[in-house]
Formats: C-alpha cells, sequence, structure tokens
C-alpha cells in the first residue's frame, strides 16, 4: 500500500491557488468591460465607423467627388455635373462643379476655410468673398459617415423643410 504524505498546510495551499484564479478572472473581466465600454464609446457618427485608428481630421481632409445627391431621400444626382470638394489639413476648402452646355465647359467654383463644431459631428465652411470671411458659416453640414474613402453629409434647411444629403467618395 503506497501512502500519500500531504503537507500540513495543503488546505492553505489549495485555498491560496483559488484565491490567486480568482484575482486572474476578475482583472479578466474588468479589460473586457474597459475595452467593450471604449469601442462603444468610439461610434460618431451615424453610419461611420465603430472604430477607426486615422484621427477625424485625417480621414475628412482628402480629394472628393460626389457620387449621390438626395434631397429629402429623394436620389436627384445629374450624372452631367462634376462635383469636387478638397478639404485641406490647413482648414481650407475648395468645391468645383463642372459641367458641359452646348460643347462649351462650364463651371462654378468656391473656397474657403473649414472648422469642425464642438462635438467634430458639424462641419462648418465659411466662404471666401473678396479676402474676407463672415463670422457666420456660409453652410453647416451634419456629418453623417466619415470614413477613408467616403463621406456622408447633410445640409439642413429646416424653414423650408428641405434637407440634403451629399454622399462623397475619395478622388
Amino acid at each position: 500500500m503506497i501512502k500519500l504524505r500531504l503537507p500540513k498546510n495543503f488546505v492553505e495551499l489549495e485555498n491560496n491557488t483559488t484565491f490567486e484564479k480568482n484575482i486572474k478572472m476578475r482583472k479578466s473581466i474588468f479589460i473586457l468591460f474597459v475595452i467593450s465600454l471604449v469601442f462603444s464609446s468610439c461610434r460618431k457618427y451615424s453610419d461611420g465607423p465603430a472604430f477607426s485608428l486615422l484621427t477625424k481630421k485625417a480621414r475628412l481632409c482628402n480629394d472628393w467627388v460626389l457620387l449621390t445627391q438626395l434631397k429629402n431621400d429623394d436620389d436627384v444626382t445629374n450624372e452631367d455635373v462634376t462635383v469636387k470638394m478638397a478639404i485641406e489639413n490647413d482648414g481650407t476648402y475648395s468645391i468645383s462643379s463642372t459641367y458641359d452646355a452646348l460643347g462649351q465647359l462650364q463651371g462654378n467654383y468656391s473656397n474657403g476655410k473649414w472648422t469642425f463644431g464642438d462635438t467634430k459631428d458639424i462641419l462648418f465652411f465659411y466662404e471666401n468673398v473678396n479676402n474676407q470671411y463672415d463670422d457666420e458659416p456660409s453652410r453647416t453640414f451634419k456629418i453623417k459617415e466619415l470614413r477613408n474613402k467616403q463621406i456622408k453629409l447633410v445640409e439642413e434647411f429646416p424653414s423650408i423643410d428641405l434637407y440634403n444629403t451629399y454622399i462623397y467618395v475619395q478622388d
């Protein structure tokens, strides 16, 4: 017959191991909780990515071309008009639209300064008119989606019950 010798403090060792496992489990649960909290709070824009390694400014500053324009959810995109928008890191923007009218290339152009709103879900454009900028923005957009290769901006006109949605893709 084989006799097993257990140390006198075997019960203490067993309880100590259980305690260490319990602490490790609690740490793991806490870390998972913090990670889930961080990722759930990263979604800033209703149609945007849940998480991005790029800053909002880095995603916004790009050369864009208009893909779709909606008026109150009705598609009013004019395939004959090319709208391009450049948003620069230095806080400037330019928008150009070109179209062919009776064989002649026609266009419109505007430029100015841009800023984010306080919560970075609003984009303000201050148009440059004779090298001067108004105190009030000339255009205000709500950012619905802000990805590296696509943005969705909504411009609201509540007094006439109208809103325009612009979907731009990277040029």
